[in-house]
């Protein structure tokens, strides 16, 4: 029942064999334990915290309105999580300590004629996908889920290795892109 794993040349591992038992358990989901400083709400003090404020931003409340909103929140304190914003200054320092955790959108001005055939321009807000791919493998949660070398599975059958695929860098393309890299 044992199962052989071979790594690509590229990477210089020795093939190995490692019990069913022992690869079974390496492919369940981890449990998830929250981490303050990974937490999707994270850098909000709370949960709670972040949902105000994709709400506020989401209704486009006002500076005014915001302020008014949390002085309805602070005056019904009834939930289990904590609530710590106390004014629009708390609000804004977090959304600002936020955004400096992923790449930034930039704001771009597309401009196309319209059908009566003047000119229009449009504000589209983008970011680098390699920006984006690089904050995600720095990610202390993600990062380590992103597999880079390709391997090859077999199940010993009982008289033979038979070769199976269960993950995309299992897979013969992932291989033979990994050869097509190597080979300069």
């Amino acid at each position: 029942d044992d199962i052989l794993v071979e790594h690509h040349p590229s990477t210089t591992r020795p093939s190995e064999k490692i019990p069913f038992v022992e690869f079974a358990q390496g492919h369940r989901p981890r449990a998830y334990k929250p981490n303050l400083s990974t937490d999707p709400w994270y850098p909000f003090r709370s949960r709670l915290d972040f949902e105000f404020a994709e709400l506020a931003l989401e209704a486009a409340l006002s500076k005014e309105q915001i302020n008014c909103f949390l002085k309805l929140i602070k005056s019904a304190r009834c939930g289990r999580d904590s609530f710590t914003l106390n004014k629009y200054a708390d609000l804004r320092s977090t959304w600002r300590a936020a955004s400096h955790r992923m790449t930034a959108f930039k704001k771009e001005l597309v401009h196309v004629d319209g059908i009566d055939g003047e000119p229009r321009e449009f504000p589209v807000y983008r970011r680098s996908l390699l920006d984006w791919a690089f904050d995600l493998l720095k990610h202390p949660t993600m990062g380590p889920q992103f597999v880079f070398d390709a391997k090859r599975l077999f199940k010993f059958d009982g008289s033979t290795f038979v070769r199976f695929i269960d993950e995309p860098w299992t897979a013969d393309e992932f291989w033979n892109l990994q050869v097509r890299m190597y080979i300069r």
